[in-house]
């Protein structure tokens, strides 16, 4: 028997008993883009279809017929089987028929039947009628009286309105198949651009793009398991950025999953309650059971559906459906008419057509439901009552229900293609020889493919076409998105974007104002897995999912080098606001415009002002007694060094930089080491005077002596520090007394390394408090060991007291400020102990500015020479002539030490004393006036009253000792 064997088939076929009775029926199965069929087995449509397995036809007679175009790797056998079937049909004077079956569950399907015999009454609506006559052997068909044609009532006129344009009605765009394969765009799965295979494929990456623009990152996605979605889905993870994450992938067993499978599908899908984005990579049919499944558990506004391109834009899909794919977006190949095309066929007559295509008249029939007196009567004519002669003026036009396919520029460029192709093979093997040569009859399709992969000529839109480098045609595609009619309950695909290679490579480009999600809620929901963290905030991700994760809080003083991880800024930044920076705290430093530096800077002004006043009055008294007793030089080295004290002040509280930490650091110690390097030679040279036991000259006791040994005392110091800034060069760092704080200071400035100059000036101090304990018994013109005792002293409570302070301290204001205060106190006791009182008496005090008054002593008990009082009873001093030595005459002979020996008061010793004095004198009036005076033992005369200086002392020695 011959039996109705295509892809809607639900029913196993029965064993059908011999003989036969007539009619049969003889049909033809037509396979489909989602019903796939082999040469062994017919697959069916749903998981409810029946499997008609080669077996079960053998065993039951049935001879499987396949249609050429689907049967890409037949052996031959079923088509020549086909064919012989058609010359048959064709002896016996017959014609195909067509007619449509429309199934339960709204499927359309056209049946194509090359011999109508006979048929059952009222067939079941989703079952394909079979009769019962016995198979012929092949080639012997008998000649059968006629039955009358299933074809449909006309309509009692034609529509005015254009018909609209159905996807299921067209198969679009070019690619090519084996030797090469027919083309067709539909085919989109990776394995086509497999290089051995001579098919050329068009790459799905439109739906990573569709997820990009909308920002989506968490996507759910239903594959079905088949070549086609195994193969997309893993596609579409390689072009999927690592931002977008694919939520627990469906995959759809297309033979054996049940309607509750499919409900668990979605029930899947909704638990995942932020994931609003549903890509479906599956063929119509397992789109079409996804969808009735949502529709089942009403999920009518949870989800975005992106359909692929095997079911996008498909009629049969959304079909009762339509309030669960709202708002879907798709794609389908790009819709652009094809230019000339209306004018030519809507020429087109049986008279001017009928020659070249000899099915025109029957579809001219069909069309406008008439018949063509000409030619005969066929099955789909003999219903029709009026001729086609007697219409007035019948044309072809959008009135009449006619419209351009908008593929058919696909059409255009796969015959271009081919054409083109096959124009270089004939030129490059024929050589200029008209028509088929004979190397070309050899050409197979691997050549053909090779020459298809270097055409290129300008396509409808004036663009260039060209195969990509991979083999692949290049993507052409309108987005469409379903949308509901707003004066109507009717929905429709709208045109929203393109996906084409406008400027070299494809790019998405989508009217986001023409996109609609729903008819109340036009903007399309955010899909994502967890929300975006705030400002700063960083992701703890969950294991396993990178689209999903906690967010927690950095800390203050955090930044974010990624959105995944909190760091410390360093120190000396803070966050930025947005936290993902860290910016550099503004640096602070004691400058000028400070209050603590205006204060001590305030004070060193002072401090300048009167050392400068000091330095004048000593200039101008400098031939006085008392200012040449104070040793001019060394004093003028001592102001020196009391002026480079207060001016360290100005370049302490500067702005830190590597000259002034180095000027800092030189003359921290310096200025002392200058002061009390003066005061040390001074005090060592009065107490080598006054401590010589013999008549003899002191050595090292000139002016350019203690210049020298000053100059001595001091290079040490100057050595230290030079070494010690070569060794350790001076330069600024930041200091961080807290995490908001960014403080500019000298290196070492923060601890102890810059006392490191003042140790040896605090040994200078040491020595100049020996020495001033040593002469504290010399005359008052040249003693000053309280002055120097009090200065010693009052510079050690200074420095003890503020030492800690700078020690201890973490703020560099605070620090500098003890510097610089440190050094102005110590200058001021200098200048206020050592200098003012001289400068009084020279000043206010001009009568104890004399020599008398200079010479005078001031302790009774004093180991240096008395000055003698007067004693009636020895007329010493108006007998002794001493020469006026300050005048200059014996200014450079006398410059000799004075023996002082122990003295006493005891009345028992005063005759000796006397005695003594008196061969002293005697014994100088004998010798040279350069020669030294011996004066030892004076008469030490005591009174009641206070001692008087009214005579002329008998220092004139000393005098010309102290005066340079």
């Amino acid at each position: 028997m011959l039996c109705n064997a295509d892809g809607l088939s639900r029913i196993p076929l029965p064993s059908i008993p011999e003989p036969v009775p007539d009619p049969a029926e003889i049909l033809m199965f037509e396979e489909t883009h989602e019903y796939p069929m082999t040469a062994g087995d017919i697959a069916t449509a749903t998981q409810r279809d029946s499997i008609l397995s080669k077996e079960f036809l053998r065993k039951n007679g049935v001879k499987m017929l396949f249609s050429p175009p689907y049967n890409r790797k037949s052996n031959g056998q079923a088509e020549r089987t086909v064919q012989t079937v058609k010359q048959n049909l064709r002896r016996l004077g017959t014609s195909p028929v067509t007619y449509d079956v429309r199934t339960t569950d709204g499927l359309v399907q056209k049946r194509h039947v090359d011999r109508l015999i006979s048929r059952t009454p009222d067939p079941m609506p989703d079952q394909t009628v079979i009769s019962t006559e016995p198979i012929l052997p092949q080639g012997e068909l008998p000649q059968l009286p006629p039955v009358p044609a299933m074809t449909p009532e006309p309509p009692e006129h034609i529509p005015p309105n254009p018909i609209p344009f159905n996807f299921d009605d067209y198969t679009p765009g070019p690619e090519l198949q084996e030797q090469p394969d027919p083309p067709n765009p539909s085919a989109d799965t990776p394995t086509i651009s497999n290089r051995r295979s001579t098919r050329i494929k068009t790459p799905p990456k439109y739906l990573k793009d569709y997820v990009v623009a909308f920002s989506w990152t968490y996507v759910s996605v239903v594959y079905s398991d088949t070549d086609y979605g195994n193969k997309g889905y893993e596609k579409l993870q390689e072009l999927a950025p690592k931002e977008i994450c694919f939520s627990s992938p469906q995959s759809v067993n297309v033979d054996h999953f049940s309607d509750a499978d499919y409900d668990t599908v979605i029930q899947n899908l909704m638990h995942k309650t932020n994931a609003r984005v549903v890509v479906v990579f599956s063929d119509r049919r397992v789109a079409r059971n996804v969808m009735s499944a949502a529709h089942r558990r009403q999920a009518f506004d949870r989800f975005v559906w992106i359909g692929s391109e095997a079911w996008g834009g498909r009629q049969s899909v959304v079909e009762g459906l339509e309030r669960v794919l709202e708002g879907a977006i798709t794609i389908s190949p790009l819709l652009r008419p094809l230019a000339g095309f209306d004018d030519h066929f809507t020429s087109l007559t049986p008279d001017n057509n009928a020659e070249r295509n000899p099915w025109f008249p029957e579809f001219w029939e069909e069309h406008f439901y008439c018949k063509l007196q000409d030619f005969s009567v066929t099955p789909y004519n003999q219903n029709f009552h009026k001729w086609c002669q007697e219409m007035p003026d019948p044309k072809i036009s959008e009135s009449n229900g006619y419209r351009q396919m908008p593929a058919l520029h696909f059409v255009r460029d796969s015959v271009y293609a081919f054409a083109h192709a096959l124009h270089n093979v004939h030129r490059s093997l024929c050589a200029g020889e008209e028509g088929i040569c004979e190397r070309m009859r050899h050409m197979d399709g691997l050549m053909l493919k090779e020459a298809l992969g270097k055409v290129h000529f300008k396509d409808e839109s004036e663009k260039t076409f060209r195969f990509l480098p991979s083999g692949d045609a290049p993507p052409r595609y309108s987005i469409i998105n379903f949308q509901k009619k707003s004066d109507s309950d009717e929905y429709f695909w709208r045109p929203v974007g393109t996906y084409a290679p406008e400027t070299g490579l494809p790019h998405l480009v989508l009217d986001k104002n023409a996109l609609r999600f729903k008819q109340l809620a036009t903007e399309f929901p955010r899909s994502f897995c967890s929300a975006p963290c705030q400002m700063g905030q960083a992701k703890l991700q969950l294991e396993g999912d990178t689209c999903c994760w906690y967010c927690t809080n950095c800390s203050t003083y955090q930044y974010l080098p990624d959105e995944y991880r909190c760091e410390d800024c360093p120190l000396g930044t803070l966050p930025s606001p947005t936290k993902t920076t860290c910016e550099p705290i503004p640096e602070a430093y004691l400058s000028y415009s400070s209050p603590w530096a205006i204060g001590t800077m305030a004070f060193a002004g002072m401090g300048i002002v009167t050392t400068i006043a000091v330095a004048i009055e000593f200039y101008g008294y400098r031939d006085t007694p008392i200012i040449k007793a104070s040793g001019r030089e060394l004093s003028a080295l001592l102001l020196l060094g009391i002026f480079l004290s207060f001016s360290m002040t100005f370049v302490i509280v500067a702005k830190p930089a590597p000259c002034t930490c180095g000027l800092t650091r030189f003359f921290l110690g310096f200025c002392y080491t200058l002061c009390y390097a003066a005061v040390v030679t001074k005090t060592s040279r009065i107490a080598r005077i006054f401590s010589q036991r013999r008549c003899q000259r002191p050595r090292y006791t000139s002016p350019k002596s203690q210049l020298v040994i000053t100059a001595l005392l001091v290079s040490v110091e100057g050595v230290i520090n030079t070494t010690w800034l070569l060794y350790d060069r001076p330069a600024v760092t930041h200091m961080y007394p807290s995490r908001t704080e960014n403080v500019l200071i000298c290196v070492g400035s923060d601890t102890a390394s810059y006392l490191v100059g003042l140790i040896y000036p605090f040994v200078l101090i040491g020595f100049c408090t020996v020495y001033a304990f040593k002469t504290r018994k010399c005359p008052d013109g040249f003693n000053e060991a309280r002055y120097l005792t009090f200065t010693n002293y009052t510079t050690c409570v200074i420095w003890l007291a503020f030492l800690p302070l700078f020690v201890l301290s973490t703020s560099n204001t605070i620090r500098s400020v003890t510097l610089s205060s440190l050094l102005s106190l110590s200058g001021a006791v200098q200048l206020a102990c050592l200098f003012v009182p001289k400068v009084y008496v020279a000043v206010f005090k001009p009568e104890k500015n004399t020599k008398d008054a200079v010479m005078c002593p001031h302790n009774r008990n004093s180991s240096c020479l008395a000055v003698p009082q007067q004693n009636p009873a020895g007329p010493y001093h108006q007998a002794m002539p001493l020469p006026n030595l300050l005048n200059g005459d014996f200014k450079d002979n006398y410059r000799n030490s004075i023996c002082s020996t122990g003295s006493t008061t005891d009345s028992k010793l005063q005759g000796k004393h006397n005695s003594d004095h008196n061969l002293c004198y005697s014994q100088q009036q004998q010798q040279d006036p350069s020669k030294n005076l011996c004066v030892s033992n004076m008469n030490l005369a005591t009174t009641p009253s206070a001692p008087s200086c009214n005579h002329q002392a008998n220092y004139p020695n000393i005098e010309l000792h102290m005066t340079m």
